[in-house]
């Protein structure tokens, strides 16, 4: 049975600390004020080490231990998914590059007429016709929760934190959740 990750990556794939690292030194280099935040950035100045920088090597190494353990491929759920919410750059060259060892097969629909992420996903499950135990999604955000009220599948969003991003904790949920504790 094939299995998949939906997967976001802000709050996933990094945490407060890769924010704040970017932050300062984007800071002082000039290129936002001391205030400002990394979506101030002039377009002139969106650089792929930037966005590259904002993927944690440790988080990445625990997203590859899950695909590894499961076989699992990727449906990006994350706004990165979208080139103009990306900076321009592809997502998955992005995740490649930072050291994804996993298949990407896919993302969810940008569909203006749902109201959430978990929406948007929920679609994807039912285009896909998905069974509960093909699947977990890694996301920290709250409306998330739309997928299971929309799928009636149960406990198959592991909820990751902005702060912490994945966790050994999370990717042992993973796991379990997969079949392979």
């Amino acid at each position: 049975m094939d299995r998949y990750i939906f997967l976001d990556i802000d709050g996933v794939l990094n945490g407060d600390p890769e924010y704040s690292m970017l932050r300062k030194a984007l800071r002082q280099e000039g290129l936002i004020p001391y205030k400002g935040q990394i979506l101030d950035l002039p377009p002139e100045h969106r650089r792929k080490e930037y966005r590259l920088a904002l993927i944690s090597v440790e988080m990445m190494d625990r997203l590859n231990r899950l695909i590894a353990a499961t076989g699992a491929k990727i449906i990006l759920s994350t706004t990165w998914r979208n080139p103009d919410e990306c900076w321009g750059f592809d997502a998955g060259d992005l995740l490649r590059e930072a050291g994804l060892r996993g298949e990407i097969i896919g993302k969810t629909p940008r569909k203006m007429s749902l109201d959430s992420r978990g929406a948007e996903i929920a679609l994807k499950i039912q285009e896909m016709g998905l069974d509960q135990n093909q699947y977990i999604i890694l996301d920290d955000d709250f409306y998330t929760r739309d997928a299971r009220k929309i799928t009636g599948h149960k406990n198959r969003w592991i909820r990751t934190s902005e702060a912490e991003g994945l966790t050994e904790r999370h990717l042992q949920q993973a796991l379990e959740l997969m079949g392979h504790a």
